[in-house]
């Protein structure tokens, strides 16, 4: 539901007509499907959250660090304050709050660092020794 959070002006809403039985209907709301709905989205949400320290933003997801839980919730406030004024929602769900590490992009986030998920190292380390220059770039992704 990310993307029908996101109002379409009058512009945007005729060229997003749909032409059904039952007439034409214009698109109040960014719908999924629109190539550009994801920059659109992440511009929205840059811009909402741009200068907060120890946020980061990608697409659907709000990393938010602090040094201690102190400094973690006044970011964590920070965050849903400027959500709510730019008039966007989370689904309660799918956040993790006070947090101690996060698996992300394949990697465990946490105090100690960045580090790749134990089971993907497990992956790499099964797979076979390429014999070749082909079997290589086929394990490369080349």
């Amino acid at each position: 539901m990310a993307y029908n959070q996101v109002k379409c002006d009058d512009q945007t809403a005729r060229l997003l007509t749909l032409n059904t039985h039952k007439g034409l209907y214009k698109m109040n709301r960014l719908p999924y499907g629109v190539s550009r709905a994801p920059l659109l989205f992440q511009r929205i949400k840059d811009t909402l959250l741009k200068g907060l320290e120890g946020v980061v933003v990608l697409l659907d997801d709000i990393l938010i660090s602090g040094k201690d839980q102190a400094q973690l919730r006044a970011r964590e406030k920070q965050v849903l304050v400027r959500l709510s004024e730019g008039g966007l929602r989370l689904k309660l769900a799918k956040c993790q709050f006070g947090v101690t590490q996060v698996q992300y992009l394949g990697h465990v986030i946490s105090a100690q660092g960045l580090a790749p998920l134990n089971d993907r190292i497990a992956a790499l380390k099964a797979a076979p020794a390429p014999g070749n220059v082909a079997q290589l770039q086929a394990f490369l992704g080349n």
